[in-house]
């Protein structure tokens, strides 16, 4: 049984506990009788609305019980927030429709921590409102990268002659929860104002201003996915900048994962010992890289939406062949045994490691500082966009995708 199939035939429960918190936190001006049958009218049709959904269908497993097939399905208190505004948003209070309902034209869900969510958009343009305001970036002066090359390294004898304190360490924070949630554009910036967090020197704190300088610019960005129904491959990219940070001699590990033209899961990370070669550093990222699909690729199993082998997409010919070569050599056994996971996935037929040209390396934005142009390209093609470079996308698509 799918999720559409369980409104048609009734097989949808709304347990009391879920009806009672959500008369609570809503502030709903009706009574319980009420709810019932608002829910009873619109459940049918807003489980059908979503039912082509992938993300529905895991929900319904989910809230299935796995010893019972023909168990029934559970609406979640997001669901009644949902049912409740299809059938008539004056019952909600003002205050939950101005702050947790937020309609738009493509779903109404709600915005919980800063998240504003569509069924293929993701912003955070609040928050980050909320954010430039705390520390007084408002009415700052936008650039178009959030850091430049010349700024990762700091010299050991920089003093800070400034004499002030600044919030630095709740800064990077608020940085850090823009970036995990759908700022992977800004990955790298933030992972390298995160090193001088102890001890930061009035240099860390304008590299930090710069990011906040950059998201001003582009505060109405956010994660798009225009990915067709037949969108069934996961396609992870892995790279490392050599020997990136020259304060130790340590490499950075980019790797970012697309589903549906879009980012779904990205890491930029200085690695924990020092690669004497590229293709050590290269094959260190492709393991992380590795680990992550793993763990993807059963996630989007279990929503029904993954048919094909996963790829894994290098632009280092050395690292390819040393992870399809199940032989060492002389030159690579200095490179540890726990890099080499990825080797045997591939062994195993599990994913497949493909060439991918470095024009077309998305993972290079997440290792070191790019030119604006390149820095641009690449944020598009993670699916990092406007929402008027959405609109401009959805004009000109005719029927294709």
């Amino acid at each position: 049984m799918d999720c559409a199939g369980a409104a048609r035939d009734g097989s949808v429960l709304v347990p009391d506990q879920v009806i009672a918190r959500f008369l609570h936190e809503s502030g709903l001006n009706t009574s319980y009788p009420t709810v019932s049958r608002i829910i009873a009218k619109t459940t049918q049709k807003f489980i059908n609305d979503v039912a082509s959904s992938a993300l529905a269908h895991a929900a319904f497993r989910t809230n299935q019980n796995p010893e019972e097939p023909d168990s029934k399905f559970t609406l979640t208190l997001d669901d009644l927030y949902k049912a409740v505004e299809e059938y008539d948003d004056s019952l909600l209070s003002g205050r939950h429709k101005r702050g947790y309902i937020q309609v738009n034209s493509q779903a109404s869900l709600r915005e919980r921590d800063g998240l504003n969510l569509s069924l293929s958009r993701f912003t955070q343009k609040a928050y980050l409102r909320k954010v430039l305001e705390k520390f007084g970036m408002s009415d700052c002066r936008p650039v178009s990268t959030p850091m430049v090359k010349d700024s990762t390294t700091r010299k050991p004898e920089e003093q800070d002659d400034q004499g002030e304190t600044f919030p630095y360490r709740q800064a990077v924070g608020a940085l850090m929860y823009l970036m995990v949630g759908t700022r992977p554009d800004i990955a790298y910036s933030v992972g390298v104002v995160s090193r001088t967090l102890e001890n930061p020197k009035w240099s860390d704190w304008l590299k930090v201003k710069r990011i906040f300088r950059y998201l001003k610019g582009t505060s109405d960005m956010g994660l798009l996915f225009t990915g067709c129904d037949n969108t069934t491959q996961l396609e992870t990219f892995s790279d490392a900048d050599h020997g990136g940070d020259t304060t130790t001699g340590r490499s950075t590990s980019g790797v970012v994962s697309i589903f549906s033209n879009g980012a779904i899961s990205w890491l930029s990370q200085r690695q924990a010992s020092v690669a004497i070669s590229t293709t050590e550093a290269e094959i260190v990222a492709a393991s992380e890289a590795a680990k992550e699909m793993v763990w993807l690729k059963r996630l989007l199993k279990d929503m029904g939406v993954v048919s094909e082998k996963p790829a894994l997409h290098v632009d280092n010919e050395a690292a390819i062949r040393l992870a399809q070569n199940p032989e060492f050599h002389r030159r690579t056994k200095h490179i540890q045994l726990r890099h080499f996971f990825v080797r045997e996935l591939v062994t195993d037929e599990q994913i497949q490691i493909l060439k991918v040209d470095t024009e077309n390396q998305l993972a290079d934005i997440l290792t070191k500082p790019l030119p604006r142009g390149r820095f641009e390209s690449l944020r598009n093609k993670l699916g990092v966009r406007s929402a008027a470079i959405q609109k401009t996308q959805e004009s000109s698509k005719e029927g294709g995708c």
